[in-house]
């Protein structure tokens, strides 16, 4: 029963990974989960993290160990996706038991499919100059769910839920490498493989770059602009980020919508700075593009 199952989770897995190829996703690159309570009960949150090559190997070698050794990157075309579904589960470690590759297949089918959720259906990603951009989005419940004191307007419709909450978390990368690290050959193969899949330049800045402003548009699911955040409003969660090359600034913010679906792009004022003297003049300005992304209220892992 269980060599017959693992069969059928692998041919679905497989058939995952050529349906993302049939859409034409040049790779599958690969996030951590959502933190959902992050916006909406915590206030939301900032911290440093890893930059974009480094934090999609990461995601992968934490959500699936067993698929991770050996591989150098956490952007994976499809032809590549397949090949790893193949050594993971049609040839597995003679040292694991059926039922190991039972558990395995069962985990590896649902991480997949909320990765493959995440990347067609809730996140973006866009480099300007060499600041890498990625939003991904979340549902996050109605307001009928989340407060206990909820009542809907008068007049509404026989149970109207409210509001809707989506929660997201922007990370900002400065895709540059810092002079004195040598690039190791899992980020080098990384960065080659993102750079060769968005047709972008091969060169690494070594700029630093300071995040000055942000410019918010956000729309219904009609495409009809509901709210904008004026261009240049200061700074993102009350912080100016200061992003050395290598540097990746993430945090969460949210919003609540009247109806069940919406969209969200814009872009954040940058300044090119010098490293040593990060309070004079600019050396130049930009705009790094935050591509846009929608906002789904669904049931999908986002």
């Amino acid at each position: 029963m269980s060599s017959r199952a693992v069969r059928a989770l692998y041919r679905l897995l497989l058939r995952q990974a050529r349906d993302l190829e049939r859409q034409g996703v040049a790779a599958l690159d690969i996030r951590m989960p959502l933190n959902k309570e992050a916006w909406l009960f915590e206030g939301g949150s900032h911290s440093w993290a890893a930059p974009r090559d480094i934090y999609r190997l990461e995601s992968l070698r934490t959500l699936a160990p067993w698929a991770a050794k050996g591989v150098a990157s956490g952007s994976l075309p499809p032809p590549e996706l397949r090949a790893l579904v193949s050594r993971c589960f049609r040839h597995p470690p003679a040292s694991s038991s059926r039922e190991e590759q039972l558990d395995r297949a069962f985990l590896s089918l649902r991480l997949l499919s909320e990765q493959v959720h995440m990347h067609c259906h809730c996140s973006s990603s866009c480099e300007t100059e060499g600041v890498d951009v990625e939003v991904t989005t979340g549902y996050v419940g109605n307001q009928r769910d989340l407060d206990p004191t909820f009542e809907a307007e008068e007049g509404a419709e026989e149970g109207a839920d409210g509001n809707t909450y989506f929660t997201y978390r922007i990370r900002v990368s400065n895709c540059g490498l810092p002079r004195e690290e040598k690039q190791t050959e899992a980020v080098t193969a990384d960065r080659a493989a993102h750079k060769q899949a968005s047709g972008a330049r091969l060169e690494a800045s070594e700029e630093t770059v300071q995040l000055l402003g942000r410019h918010w548009l956000i729309y219904d699911s009609r495409g009809v602009l509901i709210h904008e955040v004026p261009k240049g409003t200061s700074g993102v969660v009350g912080c100016t980020p200061l992003l050395e090359p290598g540097a990746c600034f993430e945090y969460y913010s949210g919003v609540d919508l009247s109806e069940p679906a919406g969209s969200l792009r814009g872009s954040f004022q940058m300044a090119v700075v010098n490293p040593s003297k990060p309070h004079d003049k600019w050396i130049r300005t930009f705009d790094a593009e935050v591509a846009p992304v929608a906002f789904v209220a669904t049931g999908g892992a986002a």
